[in-house]
């Protein structure tokens, strides 16, 4: 079911997107699903110790159009992951997650999720040099690998899990059957089940 991108460099194997909303309401849409949450996480297991392998992270602005001037709304963060040789990282990834579930019809991997607050420490990965950024300050958006103190996606703040934003629920709408984790005026953000 999963397979590594190929765009023909062996080290290149994936890219995880994240659409933060800054705690913006996105009332441009009537419905929203976000399954990743919003706050940026590495997946651990792409970036092991005992192969050369790092992750580079960048952003982009979503904008508005308000007085005739883009305006920046949310935040698209990508995370792209590069080894010596990144599909054998993904297919030694799977083959372990197809014995775990050898014996369990039911069991589904864990591949693309985080897995603890260390997928969510991004400083703690940059200081280790295994998770690189570009510059979003200098227009040749140079590759960083300063010191953690300079790391500008240290502190994302949103929904660490899959969310989904509903405008106007109507009163039997399953939104309201879950747990609801923003309600205001402009309609709800709730956890599916």
């Amino acid at each position: 079911m999963y397979k590594y991108q190929d765009v023909g460099c062996r080290h290149f194997f994936a890219v995880q997107t994240f659409i933060n909303l800054h705690g913006t309401i996105p009332i441009e849409v009537e419905h929203f699903t976000n399954q990743a949450g919003d706050v940026p996480y590495v997946i651990p297991i792409w970036l092991p110790d005992d192969v050369v392998s790092v992750a580079v992270m960048h952003s982009l602005p979503i904008c508005r159009i308000e007085q005739n001037a883009f305006v920046p709304r949310y935040a698209l963060y990508f995370i792209t992951y590069y080894a010596s040789d990144g599909p054998t990282i993904l297919d030694h990834r799977l083959a372990e997650e197809r014995r775990h579930g050898l014996q369990d019809h039911e069991y589904s991997p864990i591949v693309l999720y985080p897995t603890g607050p260390v997928a969510y420490n991004l400083r703690s990965w940059a200081d280790r040099r295994k998770l690189f950024w570009l510059d979003p300050k200098t227009p040749s958006l140079r590759l960083q690998a300063k010191p953690y103190a300079v790391f500008p996606y240290a502190e994302i703040t949103g929904f660490k899990s899959e969310f989904e934003y509903v405008r106007t629920p109507s009163r039997n709408h399953h939104a309201l059957w879950n747990k609801v984790l923003w309600e205001g005026e402009e309609g709800l953000i709730y956890s599916p089940p």
